[in-house]
């Protein structure tokens, strides 16, 4: 029996640091480039395996776990693009004008998901 509780109580704790450690799907209002789904991860989500960057779906209007491409802070796409060029440069120049919020929720898990909405420009 305690046994099951010790695994229980490690359990919790694991969840509890999933929980605290996620990503955030930035809706289309926010980027203003309809129909593309953003994820936007903080620092602490990534378990130091990459840099700064948003999780971008090839799947119009969801996010598909199985198709999407990675944007760095720097523009470079990783991974197979599937949107439109015109959607991608979008993409791009939405992360130039909201480097600062973007590099700020990264760093900052302690962030709300408000608060970040808030700070974001639509291109």
């Amino acid at each position: 029996m305690k046994t099951v509780h010790i695994a229980k109580n490690a359990l919790e704790r694991l969840m509890a640091i999933e929980v605290t450690a996620m990503a955030t799907r930035v809706p289309d209002k926010y980027t203003g480039i309809p129909g593309v789904v953003v994820w936007v991860s903080e620092k602490e989500a990534a378990h130091n395996r990459h840099g700064p960057r948003i999780q971008v779906s090839n799947v119009p209007n969801k996010f598909d776990t199985k198709d999407n491409f990675t944007l760095t802070f720097n523009g470079e796409a990783r991974g197979k693009v599937k949107i439109s060029a015109r959607d991608l440069q979008s993409l791009k120049h939405w992360i130039d004008i909201n480097k600062d919020a973007l590099l700020e929720y990264w760093n900052n898990g302690n962030m709300g998901t408000v608060e970040f909405f808030n700070k974001l420009k639509h291109v």
